[in-house]
């Protein structure tokens, strides 16, 4: 069936806000946190009254909305983009208060100046100079006697303006509201997909739309079903995660979410800070839908918030309450404290203790998934639980399962194991973790100078883990040098192969040219061959050295063997380093294969 994906209209802002005072039309993100600046609002105001173009609004109608006598309405619109220049306009035009980053509440004032036809965000200033109208929005309220009585006062405390004059210019300003706006209506029957295509090609040059952008405007738009409740949840949980006041401060910024169930089921993130894990809110929505539905394909789930049956092609007010009440489980088993500790030291527990090693958030997501659903299996017994996941998580790392079209893996994923069982169809992935993978595929992979390829990553963890000490020390762990930025020193010193004609950054920077090591170690090693400055630190190693740590040459031999560095290194010059890395590689490879299946 063809139909008009979206029109085109103008209208003023005079009826946008009326539309959003009678309900017709929702601001989803109304009370999310207001970002602008006070200078952005003026401008705008600014803008306004002398004519200029605002740019244009974007809507979605919302499939089904039910109204108070129990009927169904469509038609019902969501400000998809625009919720900033419209939630200024209600501050500083209507006198409305606003939520600002930190959650509090704040009403931003704009003053003018008529003889200079000039606007200010408001300052105590304002009131001691009679030139100044410390708040415009006077000029926005239905009551004629007070504009009246205020214009009397005005010309009495500025004589040399008339009532004619002041009269003429505060009908400039009302006009304010007059002014036209594009608004871009987009069509109830578009998928989410669709709907997002067409935004993001409108707005190229600015804030791309997500699918999960489409779904929290609905759910914060809905009163019958307390989405708006769950919106909330997902906004103050990711905030909180980011900035834990965020959730210190909603019992006085937002008393009535503060009395909540929902509230109750995040208020512990107050105390929390993860390490490794700080969910968006694609994130959230993403795991709790897959894992509560079995489905990896996000678009789905806006079509069963708005009712869709799929089977039927048909739309039934059922299977939005269904979906309501099954999207919440599966979002307060993200947001559990006990579910999200306990994913956080699984994962950790893999060595994976830092954000600095985290470069794939669509594995991570997948691994709180199976988490998420191994909980709710009844075959699977607990202890195993953390097994599985964290090799679930190193594996889907080293085969780089979620590098390409994460969504469909997941979902076919997700389709899998419900048809072959979880650990049917963990142990089929596991089996290409075979002879070739380790001695071959992997040893490949090793080859980049990306320092955040998958493989580089997990041979980082595996050191963490086993609690391996940096290049030439006994003491320093690596842990300790990720965690706070150390030195990634070239064990072939980078200046060393430049002076030898090797002046390509893709080759000098290969991952398997690089060791962790302490600053004040990487400062004392000079550009030198590794054959001279191997050397130095082994001849030296039982004297009080500057170079390096080690204290034996026992010591010496197993912080190689630590750091995957051939033992051949303290024979090596320019002439050796393709031998090298080739080594290293292999080396690093049997390293990571030691270290998973220990998990």
């Amino acid at each position: 069936m063809n139909y008009e994906k979206y029109k085109v209209e103008k209208d003023t802002i005079k009826n946008i806000l009326g539309y959003i005072s009678s309900g017709d039309i929702a601001i989803p993100e109304l009370q999310r946190p207001f970002v602008w600046a006070p200078k952005q609002i003026t401008k705008l105001i600014e803008s306004l009254y002398n004519g200029l173009p605002t740019g244009f609004i974007v809507m979605w109608t919302n499939d089904k909305v039910k109204l108070k006598d129990g009927k169904l309405s469509v038609g019902k619109k969501i400000i998809i983009d625009g919720q900033q220049r419209i939630t200024a306009l209600r501050s500083a035009l209507l006198g409305e208060v606003v939520t600002t980053e930190d959650y509090s509440t704040k009403r931003f004032t704009v003053a003018f100046n008529p003889f200079q036809e000039k606007f200010e965000t408001y300052k105590p200033t304002h009131d001691k100079d009679t030139r100044w109208i410390p708040d415009i929005s006077i000029f926005f309220k239905d009551n004629n006697i007070g504009l009246i009585n205020f214009i009397d006062k005005y010309v009495e405390k500025n004589p040399t303006f008339t009532k004619d004059q002041l009269c003429s210019i505060i009908q400039k300003l009302q006009n304010i509201v007059s002014r036209e706006i594009g608004r871009i209506d987009l069509n109830s029957n578009l998928t989410i997909s669709e709907a997002t295509n067409i935004f993001n090609l409108m707005n190229s040059s600015g804030t791309k739309l997500g699918q999960e952008d489409y779904i929290m405007a609905k759910l914060s738009s809905d009163s019958d079903h307390e989405g708006y409740y769950l919106w909330k949840t997902i906004d103050y949980f990711c905030k909180g995660m980011q900035d834990n006041r965020y959730i210190q401060d909603i019992e006085k910024n937002d008393e009535d979410f503060a009395k909540t169930e929902y509230y109750n089921a995040i208020k512990w993130v107050a105390k929390y800070r993860s390490k490794i894990y700080t969910p968006t809110y694609n994130d959230v929505l993403r795991v709790s839908y897959s894992h509560i539905f079995n489905d990896g394909l996000l678009k789905r789930l806006s079509e069963l918030l708005s009712g869709r049956n799929f089977k039927t092609k048909s739309t039934e007010e059922s299977v939005a309450d269904d979906t309501f009440k099954t999207i919440k489980e599966g979002i307060f088993n993200f947001v559990n404290e006990h579910n999200f500790r306990q994913f956080n030291v699984f994962i950790e527990g893999t060595g994976f203790k830092c954000s600095r090693l985290i470069n794939s958030q669509s594995t991570i997501n997948s691994a709180y998934i199976v988490y998420l659903l191994l909980k709710r299996q009844k075959n699977i017994p607990k202890a195993q639980i953390c097994n599985y996941v964290q090799r679930w998580y190193v594996m889907s790392l080293l085969l780089e399962r979620y590098s390409g079209s994460s969504e469909t893996t997941i979902d076919r994923d997700l389709k899998r194991i419900n048809d072959k069982g979880f650990v049917n169809y963990f142990d089929e992935i596991e089996s290409q973790l075979n002879k070739t993978f380790w001695d071959n595929f992997l040893p490949n992979k090793l080859e980049t100078s990306n320092n955040l390829a998958p493989a580089y990553l997990v041979y980082c963890a595996a050191q963490i883990k086993n609690k391996a000490h940096s290049l030439f020390s006994s003491s320093k762990e690596i842990e300790s040098l990720i965690e706070i930025k150390g030195d990634i020193h070239h064990i072939f010193p980078k200046k060393y192969l430049l002076e030898h004609g090797i002046k390509d950054k893709k080759i000098y920077n290969q991952v398997c040219n690089y060791a962790w090591i302490d600053t004040t170690d990487n400062i004392g090693i000079s550009d030198t061959a590794p054959k001279i400055y191997f050397n130095e630190i082994l001849k030296n190693c039982t004297k009080d050295n500057k170079l390096g740590l080690v204290k034996s040459e026992t010591e010496f031999i197993e912080n190689l063997e630590s750091n995957c560095v051939p033992r051949d290194i303290v024979h090596y010059t320019h002439t050796s380093y393709d031998k090298f890395l080739k080594q290293r590689r292999q080396l690093i490879a049997q390293y990571i294969k030691r270290y998973y299946e220990s998990l």
